[in-house]
């Protein structure tokens, strides 16, 4: 699939205005997907990475793959044949809310080679009527990023060369951190150093030798003294497949990044003509681009190449890296560090997910947490009963949510309630369900009874905002309960009975806890989940305004 007509041909050639001698000076490489292993040559020659990497181009990608051997690799991923060049970025993966990694599908990439640097001149300021940059050298090796990074400069260079696109339905959002919001497709943009030392292929930290310009920004202008010869820059776009990924604030890079900040990209040059790559800026850039007869990187009768999917000739580590099915530790096994942009604030209050069982002892091990920064986009932010079409605006955490009706009120309850007297909930399993998936929803409704699903916003209400009683005190607790004491309210009318009965707890101070007991009443019986210490000063939930 072509991808030369992305966005971001768009946004260079419009910052290019103000150098119209390099209007239109650039062109691109598209490639499919070689692999997906923990092999990074440039940083861990001949080791086993410490994170996984999605790489694509030349065949002879390797644990130490030299410049040498990748312009000799048998074929390409990419559509231009000249270039054995290898590209990669971490491997995206997404953690589900049982906790384990699933990968994201990377579908191919666009490499983009722009001429927007100059040479440094002294007392020269731009580079209008400059000569173009040369074509990277044969033999160089650089990277840009930190995969260490879980903060964001916008003062450093560096960093704001590093991007991510949550690409949409007629829109497309541009943040230096991975997006909080559902995308069709995530793209990863690594737009690395434009100026050269004019010696070094390589540094001892693979970044030395190169430089952004001193003059303008990290994608145009001027270069410094210290590396004063411009090349063409190498701007990489990585498409990501997230349309099935519900949870869009679980997202984490492969080195445990959730937040994006340590997005990096790594570059070998493999173009087996170097004269040709230094043509192409003359030669492929002109209204038929690559397409022109005289671009010298078609080769062969049939101009322009199509990019494939192949296998690299050295046989990757054997190790499970995601394409089997979910893992319970990214390879590595490398910690997720720092905070998801965009998302709640970990706290105590949480929402919870209850499974089918038949015992208690097997349901303390099945119940589940989701934190705000965790939900799914149901079709309203929903985990009560309602009318999904009944839905309110709010603000969660400074970000507009919509919401049903039950779940509004219950979140204004809650924040309001005093702090010195704690705030407990009764739960039905059968009301913490994803109300846009139908399946679940019947699923749901088949295990305990249509007539067992409350039908209003009063029902749901009427339970969840009341001040635990002491009167009517349970026993038989199972022992997986830490010392807690629940009562039963004769006075309030229990959703699935047509007698009154209430339960809750009434010590809130062991932080977030679930417990199921059976509640019959001669008809019909099912799960309660108890929530306890829910309080004003642990929910989560900042300025929450209806």
């Amino acid at each position: 699939m072509k991808l030369d007509n992305l966005r971001s041909v768009g946004l260079v050639h419009a910052a290019l205005a103000q150098t119209p001698a390099v209007l239109g000076h650039i062109f691109t490489v598209n490639c499919k997907p070689l692999t997906i292993q923990r092999a990074d040559p440039i940083l861990f020659p001949g080791l086993i990475s410490p994170h996984v990497h999605s790489v694509v181009g030349g065949t002879a990608f390797a644990l130490a793959e030299t410049n040498e051997q990748a312009r000799a690799a048998n074929a390409t991923t990419c559509d231009k044949t000249l270039d054995n060049s290898n590209y990669w970025q971490p491997q995206l993966y997404h953690q589900r809310l049982d906790g384990r990694f699933e990968l994201v599908e990377m579908q191919g990439i666009a490499a983009y080679y722009i001429d927007r640097a100059c040479d440094y001149v002294p007392g020269r300021q731009n580079c209008n009527d400059a000569p173009h940059g040369r074509a990277p050298p044969a033999g160089l090796r650089m990277i840009v990023g930190n995969p260490h990074l879980r903060t964001y400069d916008a003062s450093n260079p560096e960093q704001r060369a590093i991007s991510h696109i949550c690409l949409g339905s007629g829109f497309s959002h541009d943040t230096p951190h991975l997006p909080s919001e559902r995308c069709e497709r995530l793209r990863a943009e690594t737009y690395f150093p434009s100026c050269w030392d004019g010696i070094s292929l390589d540094s001892p930290n693979h970044k030395s030798h190169m430089a952004f310009p001193s003059i303008g920004d990290y994608n145009t202008g001027v270069c410094p003294p210290s590396h004063p010869k411009a090349i063409l820059s190498v701007f990489l776009e990585f498409f990501y497949d997230t349309a099935a990924v519900k949870n869009f604030n679980r997202w984490v890079w492969a080195m445990g990044d959730p937040t994006g900040y340590g997005l990096h990209g790594d570059f070998i040059n493999g173009w087996t003509d170097q004269q040709a790559l230094e043509r192409a800026m003359d030669t492929c850039t002109g209204p038929l681009g690559v397409d022109d007869a005289r671009c010298s990187l078609n080769v062969g009768p049939n101009g322009p190449g199509q990019p494939s999917p192949r296998w690299p000739e050295v046989e990757p580590p054997k190790e499970e890296v995601g394409l089997g099915g979910p893992l319970e530790r990214l390879p590595g096994d490398n910690p997720v560090t720092g905070a998801a942009e965009g998302g709640g604030k970990p706290a105590t209050y949480g929402f919870c997910v209850l499974h089918e069982t038949t015992t208690t002892q097997q349901a303390s091990h099945l119940v589940t947490h989701s934190l705000a920064s965790e939900l799914p986009p149901f079709t309203a932010l929903s985990y009560v009963w309602g009318d999904s079409a009944d839905t309110v605006t709010a603000s969660w955490s400074g970000n507009t949510v919509s919401m049903t009706r039950n779940l509004s009120a219950i979140l204004q309850c809650l924040t309001s309630s005093s702090a010195s007297e704690p705030m407990l909930l009764v739960w039905i399993d059968a009301l913490c369900i994803n109300q846009a998936d139908l399946g679940e929803r019947a699923e749901q409704s088949q295990a305990h009874g249509p007539d067992l699903l409350p039908r209003g916003s009063l029902d749901v209400l009427s339970h969840v905002c009341q001040y635990p009683s002491t009167r009517g005190q349970l026993s038989a607790l199972p022992s997986w309960v830490p010392d807690w004491t629940a009562t039963v309210d004769e006075t309030f009318h229990h959703y699935y009975s047509e007698r009154t009965r209430r339960m809750a707890l009434s010590d809130g101070s062991m932080g977030l806890e679930a417990e199921w007991q059976r509640l019959g009443d001669g008809r019909v019986s099912t799960k309660a989940m108890i929530i306890g210490h829910i309080k004003t000063t642990a929910l989560g939930i900042p300025d929450f305004k209806s």
